[in-house]
């Protein structure tokens, strides 16, 4: 069933469920939504609702969701990169610590 928007109930859901786990990564809450047949377009902003950007989609709803996928899944590569970094660089500190410990 299509929605005024012409986008399906199914889509909108899909939609919401990849912008949640877009802001769960981020740290950036979709602030405003706005779409018609056209084009859809998001206003972010960080969680103290100082505004971060916006994302202008001029799709169908489809490939606005296989943006996000790519997105998110970009968005996952950096934050495990991060904290395989941030545990490197804790294992280096430990080492160091162990190497000033006296005898």
């Amino acid at each position: 069933m299509a929605m005024a928007s012409g986008y399906s109930e199914s889509e909108m859901a899909q939609l919401t469920e990849a912008i949640q786990t877009y802001e769960r990564l981020t740290g950036l809450v979709a602030h405003t939504i706005t779409y018609n047949e056209s084009t859809l377009e998001i206003q972010w902003a960080y969680p103290d609702n100082v505004w971060a950007g916006s994302t202008l989609y001029n799709q169908p709803m489809s490939a606005i969701l296989q943006k996000l996928s790519r997105q998110i899944k970009d968005e996952y590569v950096q934050v495990r990169s991060g904290k395989d970094q941030l545990v490197n660089l804790l294992a280096e500190i430990q080492r160091g610590w162990q190497l000033a410990k006296p005898l």
